[in-house]
């Protein structure tokens, strides 16, 4: 196994690291993650394959970087700007148009696909994605908690899974229906936040 080496400019490791995680998506975009090699990578970062495992272990590893890039602090961000329940449901609404805008063209779907493709096949990617999955859950059960402290627990877990259902399920609906309108779609999304925090 390649063992990732501790840097003492860990400013410039972060660049480096978003250098590799930039130039792989453009690969695995164009070509998938099982048809693009570390080669292609490389050459993509304009870094050699030895140099990229300064900072990854794997394609694997990267993958998984790229499944996590947002999701391990958007609502503890969230929960830190939100002083009211009208300012959450304002702020899920902005992160539901958020995600509509950022997955709209087929290359992206592609892309978030192929991660979802692996679950259960890839043990690696599969424990990071639920491991986001449970840490988004977790962070939003509080906001949810703290906002609407006389709802039972039971209650609060099951809004969560709807709100982040209605969240990030806008990449499965477009990609079953190509012709969906992005913009009515979000603001039907919008419409169901505020009802289901209402």
């Amino acid at each position: 196994m390649v063992k990732v080496k501790k840097h003492q400019d860990e400013a410039r490791a972060e660049q480096r690291r978003r250098q590799v995680l930039e130039a792989a998506e453009r690969c695995f975009v164009q070509r998938g993650f099982h048809n693009t090699s570390m080669a292609e990578i490389s050459a993509a970062a304009n870094m050699s394959v030895g140099h990229i495992y300064n900072y990854f272990k794997s394609k694997e590893d990267i993958i998984s970087a790229l499944a996590g890039q947002e999701c391990a602090t958007l609502f503890v961000e969230m929960g830190e700007n939100t002083d009211s329940l009208p300012a959450l449901v304002r702020a899920l609404q902005e992160q539901a148009r958020k995600e509509v805008r950022q997955i709209s063209d087929e290359q992206q779907l592609s892309l978030i696909h192929d991660i979802m493709a692996e679950l259960g096949r890839n043990p690696q990617i599969t424990a990071t994605v639920r491991d986001l999955d449970l840490l988004s859950r977790e962070q939003l059960r509080k906001l949810c908690a703290r906002f609407k402290p006389d709802l039972p627990a039971k209650q609060i877990n099951a809004t969560v899974e709807v709100a982040l259902l209605l969240l990030y399920g806008y990449c499965h609906r477009k990609a079953l229906n190509p012709n969906l309108d992005q913009n009515a779609y979000a603001d039907e999304v919008c419409r169901a936040l505020a009802l289901l925090l209402a």
